[in-house]
């Protein structure tokens, strides 16, 4: 569990009580089962960056999933992508560089839920700044 970073407010705009449009680009998918469960996205109306992890999900096909949301840096996200692409025969490289990441990204206190097979935001809620935010990856909480 964490609490939210008190300085890392996410984007005005993605705080919504009705069914919005996906306000994000997903820039890369980082886990996925039927879809992503954590992904770095952008969003849409003003370009700030994303990790977005899967805390929970549910529906038939487990469509409907919930995310905590963490703030990244453009560099942050240029950095990943480029040594992604770059590829290594580190085993601990790719395990190095993910850890570089989630230690530079900063919890907001953001909650939302899309339905990934209706392409919707349909909930997003800000937590108290002292609320404790899972933080263990949603396959070992889940399982």
């Amino acid at each position: 569990m964490a609490k939210p970073d008190p300085a890392s407010v996410a984007c005005e705009h993605l705080v919504t009580d009705n069914p919005v449009p996906f306000p994000f680009d997903v820039e890369m998918v980082l886990d996925g089962v039927s879809g992503f469960t954590d992904a770095i996205v952008r969003c849409k109306s003003c370009g700030q960056a994303y990790l977005i992890e899967m805390l929970d999900w549910w529906g038939a096909r487990f469509q409907r999933r919930t995310f905590r949301t963490s703030l990244l840096a453009n560099d942050v996200v240029a950095q990943y992508a480029h040594n992604r692409q770059r590829g290594s025969c580190d085993v601990k490289r790719a395990s190095a560089e993910w850890h570089a990441v989630q230690t530079q990204a900063k919890l907001t206190p953001l909650r939302i839920t899309l339905d990934l097979d209706t392409s919707q935001q349909i909930e997003s809620r800000v937590l108290p700044s002292d609320a404790d935010i899972p933080m263990g990856h949603w396959r070992e909480r889940l399982t």
